[in-house]
């Protein structure tokens, strides 16, 4: 996957270590903690240090 693109993931805690079921779900608190982490790495990303 890295040939076609970068890539890179970010993983939000579920509710008692539930995932990739139907009952699924994140607090609210980890929902925001994940966009803040989302707004900042966008806020800083250097696509230039990545161009090979």
């Amino acid at each position: 996957m890295i040939d076609p693109c970068e890539t890179g993931m970010l993983f939000v805690r579920c509710k008692d270590g539930v995932s990739h079921r139907p009952d699924e779900s994140i607090s609210a608190v980890d929902a925001a903690a994940a966009i803040d982490v989302i707004g900042t790495f966008i806020e800083t990303f250097d696509a230039a240090a990545f161009r090979r």
